[in-house]
């Protein structure tokens, strides 16, 4: 094979290594039926020069209440980072709001995911990104506050 095939080869693996690394991954992946779901929502921010946080946890999610946070889940995809690899979890940046998903199966923490309103999330201690963190929980409060 000559040297300028083989730069090409390899030229090649490498985008199709980056866009499989780089392709969206399926939020609705993280969640079933099966499981039980618990969110915690925090609201930062700054009044009159003081810091606040202000939190609500909704540990009795109904059955119609999972099905529509399901059915949520499946609009968007997050995607991977170059610090994915090496991410501890941590999120920076956070903007005015947070909000903490857990899910169990049998009682077994099997999958958490921290989203930021400015669009940083966290699966599993990794650092992704995702579109529209905004929107994310404003729809799963909308669901929540029903």
């Amino acid at each position: 094979m000559k040297k300028a095939n083989k730069k090409l080869l390899f030229l090649i693996m490498i985008i199709v290594v980056l866009v499989l690394y780089f392709k969206p991954l399926a939020l609705s992946d993280l969640i079933n039926q099966n499981q039980k779901i618990s969110i915690i929502r925090i609201e930062l921010g700054t009044k009159d020069g003081i810091a606040y946080n202000n939190s609500e946890t909704y540990n009795d999610i109904t059955d119609e209440q999972k099905v529509n946070i399901i059915n949520v889940f499946q609009q968007y995809s997050y995607r991977r980072t170059f610090g994915t690899l090496i991410s501890d979890g941590s999120l920076s940046g956070l903007g005015d709001e947070l909000m903490q998903i857990y899910l169990y199966e049998d009682n077994v923490l099997v999958n958490t995911i921290s989203i930021s309103s400015t669009g940083s999330i966290s699966v599993n201690d990794k650092s992704y990104t995702l579109k529209n963190s905004q929107e994310l929980i404003s729809k799963i409060l909308e669901i929540m506050n029903e």
